[in-house]
């Protein structure tokens, strides 16, 4: 069964929002060489390349060096909220480079603006105490006890 008829069956639309693809295919890199050595035209590079279905791709290829890029929908993402998730991802692949040992829960993944961000600016929440007596208090600040025949009355029909 394919995408479409998962969609059609389901009646949604949209399944997914993102996909993380990983290319690892070979290259007959002496063959583009020879080519090039020739009069005829030539291929000096593939790169694959569709434009994106769904709101976010990341692909990673390996030839022979790690390159990763993202694909976004400019209608569900700015491309500054794209950039943001590129620098966490790289701060995540540099840590685990720097020490193949990290455990997931070590990582680092906010950047310092973020995490003052989320620590500070999104967790301030504090607000002034209540300046009367609290409902659940007695005046004299002590909390109020259940009467007998109100705990006991509850189960008693």
């Amino acid at each position: 069964m394919g995408l479409a008829d998962i969609q059609r069956a389901t009646g949604l639309n949209e399944l997914f929002d993102t996909l993380v693809v990983f290319e690892s295919f070979p290259v007959d890199r002496s063959g583009h060489a020879a080519a090039g050595a020739s009069a005829q035209p030539v291929v000096t590079g593939i790169r694959p390349y569709a434009p994106p279905h769904y709101p976010l791709t990341v692909i990673a290829a390996a030839d022979p060096l790690l390159r990763i890029s993202f694909q976004y929908r400019r209608n569900v993402f700015e491309r500054t909220a794209v950039e943001a998730l590129a620098d966490r991802l790289v701060r995540v692949l540099r840590q685990f480079a720097a020490d193949s040992r990290t455990t997931v829960g070590a990582l680092d993944v906010l950047s310092d603006a973020e995490r003052e961000q989320v620590l500070h600016g999104w967790n301030d929440t504090a607000v002034p105490p209540p300046s009367g007596p609290s409902p659940t208090c007695s005046r004299r600040g002590r909390p109020r006890r259940r009467t007998r025949s109100a705990s006991s009355s509850a189960g008693t029909g």
